[in-house]
């Protein structure tokens, strides 16, 4: 329920940093774990999980592409 919430976003902000399907679908299943864990503390999950996400394209298009191929 929480992804169908913020898909559109989650879309744009994956088509936005250029992220391909298969690292889009690694990074939100490791969002989603993340948020499993803290579930009970986090008043806005559909919030969290979109600035999760956000945090990691960013990290993830800082890596040099040499960096990024070690990941």
């Amino acid at each position: 329920q929480v992804t169908e919430e913020v898909r559109p976003e989650l879309e744009d902000l994956f088509q936005r940093h250029a992220i391909p399907q298969a690292e889009a679908e690694r990074m939100l299943r490791e969002a989603l774990v993340r948020l499993s864990y803290q579930w009970g503390r986090i008043r806005n999950r559909s919030w969290w999980l979109v600035d999760s996400i956000e945090n990691a394209a960013r990290a993830m298009s800082n890596l040099s592409p040499e960096e990024s191929e070690d990941a």
